[in-house]
């Protein structure tokens, strides 16, 4: 049976889900998940003993390798956050016509790309007043020739190149957590990079994703490299990167774009002289947010008051000033001493949800869903603390997403739960290639289409086909004119028999028919049946023949001197109501010498014996050499048609 494999390829982990089975009915055979190094500068530095770790494409092929999946039937994903993603109107609601206006309405909502260079898929989301909308999904070729080559350097092709917002839904549908009536917020919360995903009435509504780069204090969890925020709706093409993102650095953001639209505050601010940038972002603030922003600007205060006073901050394990002046925002003064106790990656923890919170209410701001549920998957989102921030913080019924029995598996129950944490978007991605697809999405299409095992051949298989085809022509070709050469060369020679029984019949006999017909005719005549006055005759061939066997087979030497044959076989009429009988015409004879004196003895022998000569019988005579002499001797065969001969003439 074959196999199927979802390869989720993320920053820090492969994630493998591998199937066996058809659409309707499949099965979970295998899961894994294998760890992608990370190159480390500092030891790369120390010298040519440095062994690097190994690359991401040997990392993809060692795992499948290892499992013998390489033949396997592969789906792969790019990921939301390199992908461009936009909600536009389209004034048509069939999907034939919506697939060909697409390429013209990306022009008009990404005029800084050329559309030549990226690849594009939809998905329909709405429809109203005989428009819909619809999602738009643009990724950079070299996106996807990036993700082709690294597997290709793996010796593998991916069939599909789904997009892993999308194998998310495809994984939830799955699961009995699904339930079409309940709008449900997808949130698969990854240590780079987070996923949203808005299900709503069976439909998967809206996608977004963004870089999160709250640093984690914990060893086992810290983010090692700055990360920044895209891929949300046109926040990819947007180039907004932050080197250490915070909730921090974000209200600090938005209180300066405050003051520099407040005159009142401006004249307290340091920055009043700089001119307003008209393209400056105005931000609209909730009531909380607007007091967390003053307390913000008030806890800044205190910490410079405190630090020209001379103390330090406490700074553990790689957190950063932002978080420990947002600890001085919360706590005020205190604050600070209260944290050099107490364990900072909580402290980052929070800032970690907090920044997905922030992102949540961005994504659900324009959305007219209320959203029911909200189901948390992904490395992150492993705590307990995730699943009760947004219970309590946001008010709405958090769980952890969990396939349960949703399909047979010979994976454990302790794996499974694996499998939900880790594995949806793996799971999602080998689903679709067994016919459970919620969105019809693939990257794989134009340039990088993939071409089937059958497909690869197409080339080399025309090509043969077109070299059988002329070799076949030409071989009609030939055997058309061997068919001319041949039946040119039939006419001639019937010509020339037909001129040979002419000259040896008499005309009266081919007078007006075919020569050749009119000669079998009368070999049928000559065979011995006799017609008219034509006697009946032995047949010819057949008693010379066996008059020449029978020489042969005396082993005598002899040299014939004459032979006279007569084959005619003459009737007498029957008497008194008795049929007539046959006799024999004139003898035949043969003369021969020989040295042998009693040749002729063995010679008359022969002819005697019915099985050796069916149609004579010999009467032999020998003369010795005259005068005694030494010499040959010279023997007369006489020979007579035998009875049983001319009865089966009769």
């Amino acid at each position: 049976m074959a196999l199927v494999v979802g390869l989720d390829i993320g920053t820090r982990s492969l994630t493998g889900a591998v199937f066996a089975g058809t659409s309707k009915g499949f099965r979970l055979v295998d899961f894994f998940r294998e760890d992608i190094p990370s190159v480390d500068g500092e030891a790369a530095n120390q010298g040519e003993e440095y062994e690097p770790p190994p690359s991401l494409a040997e990392v993809i092929g060692k795992a499948l390798a290892e499992r013998n999946l390489k033949t396997a039937d592969i789906v792969a994903a790019v990921d939301a956050k390199d992908c461009i993603i936009r909600e536009i109107p389209v004034s048509f609601t069939r999907d034939d016509q919506i697939a060909k206006v697409i390429p013209f309405e990306a022009e008009t909502y990404l005029p800084t790309l050329d559309i030549e260079d990226i690849v594009l898929e939809h998905l329909k989301v709405g429809e109203s007043g005989g428009k819909s909308r619809v999602i738009l999904i643009g990724v950079h070729n070299k996106v996807i020739e990036s993700r082709l080559e690294t597997m290709k350097r793996a010796e593998v092709d991916p069939v599909a190149l789904d997009l892993d917002a999308a194998a998310l839904f495809n994984a939830f549908s799955l699961t009995p957590l699904y339930d079409s009536s309940k709008g449900t917020l997808l949130i698969d919360m990854g240590a780079t990079s987070t996923k949203m995903v808005l299900v709503e009435d069976g439909y998967l509504k809206k996608v977004r994703s963004f870089r999160t780069a709250a640093a984690l204090l914990s060893p086992d969890r810290m983010l090692a490299q700055p990360a920044g925020v895209g891929a949300g709706p046109g926040a990819a093409d947007a180039g907004d990167v932050f080197g250490d993102y915070s909730i921090e650095a974000r209200f600090q953001e938005i209180e300066n774009a405050l003051r520099r639209l407040d005159p009142i505050s401006a004249q307290d601010d340091p920055s009043a002289g700089v001119e307003l940038d008209p393209s400056m972002p105005i931000a609209i603030l909730s009531d909380e947010d607007f007091e967390r922003v003053q307390e913000l600007a008030a806890s800044k205060e205190t910490v410079a008051a405190t630090e020209s006073k001379g103390s330090q901050s406490v700074v553990e394990d790689g957190v950063g000033a932002g978080a420990e002046e947002e600890g001085a925002a919360e706590g005020g003064p205190d604050r600070s001493e209260a944290q050099a106790g107490t364990d900072n990656g909580a402290l980052n923890y929070r800032d970690y949800l907090d920044r997905i919170g922030i992102e949540m209410q961005r994504t659900l701001a324009t959305s007219r869903s209320s959203v029911e549920l909200i189901c948390l998957t992904g490395g992150m989102s492993e705590r307990e603390e995730a699943r009760l921030y947004f219970s309590e913080e946001l008010d709405v019924e958090t769980i952890q997403f969990d396939f349960g029995d949703s399909f047979p598996s010979d994976v454990g129950g302790h794996r499974m739960e694996e499998v939900s944490q880790y594995g949806a978007i793996a799971v999602g991605l080998a689903v679709k290639e067994l016919g459970r697809d919620q969105t019809q999405l693939n990257f794989r299409k134009g340039r990088f289409r993939y071409e089937h095992r059958f497909s690869r051949l197409k080339f080399p298989l025309l090509v043969a086909s077109a070299l059988l085809f002329i070799f076949l022509l030409q071989t009609a070709f030939w055997c058309y004119h061997e068919h001319q050469r041949l039946t040119s060369r039939a006419v001639h020679f019937e010509a020339g028999m037909a001129k040979i029984y002419e000259t040896f019949f008499d005309k009266e006999v081919t007078s007006g028919r075919n020569p050749l017909v009119a000669a079998k005719a009368q070999e049928g005549q000559w065979t011995g049946k006799g017609i008219g006055n034509v006697e009946k005759v032995l047949p010819f061939g057949k008693v010379v023949r066996n008059v020449a066997n029978i020489l042969k087979d005396s082993r005598t030497d002899y040299d014939i001197k004459s032979m006279s044959f007569d084959f005619t076989v003459k009737a007498t009429p029957g008497r008194a109501g008795k049929p007539g009988v046959l006799r024999p015409g004139k003898s035949s004879r043969v003369k021969l010498t020989t040295p042998h004196e009693g040749a002729w003895r063995v010679l008359e022998k022969k002819f005697e014996s019915e099985t050796a000569s069916p149609y004579f019988s010999a009467k032999a005579t020998s003369t010795p050499p005259r005068g005694g002499r030494a010499g040959d001797y010279t023997v007369d065969l006489t020979l007579t048609p035998k009875q049983s001969a001319l009865k089966k003439l009769q």
